[in-house]
């Protein structure tokens, strides 16, 4: 069955109990290896599917962590050039991890998390902190719709941030997420913006 979708890795630490949102201190040759290692288990299912990985995005404290580590950006980045330099790296823009990625020639994509708050910084509100999800499916759309369109996003301290944006995020354990996806695809459709594949568009 072809359901018209890509297939990512999503690599991260290997912090089983926390889901990988905690952060990990991991020298960097441990955190290539774990990434590789990860980009090769979903190889092989995919390629018993007959299907192919198109991208990689780190997960949870991996994905936060290396947007200001070097080593850790370094490391995820290595571990992609090794497996295959045609991969699609999703990343926010300017933070490290997507600088790493664009010097060492990967292509990447930048993301917009749709049910995340920001910090005037340009990352992601702490999920300890009680304004960090967005819960209200039609907010949710109306803040996707104008970054896509005029590439600015509130910030939780009401700042605009500059952002550009290539790919959505909404996470699957977010309360609601078929819904906020399903409200999310229609608003941005009504107004024009076509919704395609990465990798037909980096």
């Amino acid at each position: 069955m072809n359901a018209g979708v890509s297939i990512g890795a999503h690599p991260g630490f290997p912090d089983l109990i926390g889901f990988g949102r905690r952060n990990m201190e991991i020298l960097k040759d441990e955190l290539e290896n774990y990434v590789l290692y990860q980009l090769g288990a979903l190889y092989a299912v995919a390629k018993a599917e007959k299907k192919q990985l198109t991208h990689v995005k780190a997960h949870g404290a991996l994905y936060n962590t290396a947007c200001s580590r070097v080593d850790y950006a370094e490391a995820i980045v290595k571990a992609m050039k090794s497996f295959s330099r045609d991969l699609i790296l999703i990343a926010p823009q300017n933070f490290k991890i997507a600088e790493v990625a664009q010097a060492e020639g990967l292509k990447v994509g930048f993301e917009f998390f749709a049910d995340r708050n920001y910090t005037s910084q340009g990352t992601l509100v702490p999920r300890t902190h009680e304004n960090a999800l967005l819960k209200d499916i039609n907010q949710i759309a109306r803040r996707a719709v104008k970054v896509i369109k005029e590439g600015k996003v509130e910030s939780v301290d009401g700042k605009e941030i500059q952002m550009n944006v290539h790919t959505i995020c909404v996470h699957g354990d977010t309360p609601h997420a078929v819904e906020i996806a399903r409200n999310l695809r229609k608003s941005l459709e009504n107004e024009g913006i076509a919704i395609t594949k990465l990798c037909e568009l980096i």
